[in-house]
């Protein structure tokens, strides 16, 4: 049987996690945004702006319970270093990897592994596979 607690701490769970996922819509929408100046031509700063972003949301995702979007956001990390590296950003692209991380968090439901690594997979060619 579990005591007072156990729901105590249920509670303060829950109401963290609810936080975090309006935390990391709010940060989905940056990176959005900042894609869409990309796709229109204005990058300077963007991409820095993109990899900030998503720094931040694979440090916190896992210790929320999503730990695909910690592993979607390192691909997606490598998918921007290889974009810095080549001079330019596919920005269809990026916005795959951002509505992977956003359909996840808006389901509140956390993919198996292999689901996680067949998304991975499926984003870009450069993509790691989760072993």
């Amino acid at each position: 049987m579990r005591d007072m607690t156990d729901k105590g701490t249920d509670i303060i769970g829950s109401s963290l996690r609810e936080r975090f996922v309006v935390s990391a819509l709010v940060k989905l929408d940056s990176i959005d945004d900042a894609i869409d100046e990309i796709a229109a031509g204005r990058i300077d700063g963007h991409v820095a702006e993109i990899k900030r972003t998503t720094h931040t949301l694979k440090g916190m995702a896992g210790s929320f319970g999503f730990m695909s979007v910690t592993h979607i956001s390192e691909a997606f990390e490598l998918f921007l270093n290889d974009s810095e590296v080549a001079g330019e950003m596919d920005a269809a692209e990026a916005q795959r990897y951002s509505r992977a991380m956003r359909d996840i968090i808006e389901s509140g439901e956390e993919p198996s592994r292999k689901e996680t690594s067949e998304i991975i997979t499926g984003l870009s060619a450069t993509a790691p596979r989760l072993n």
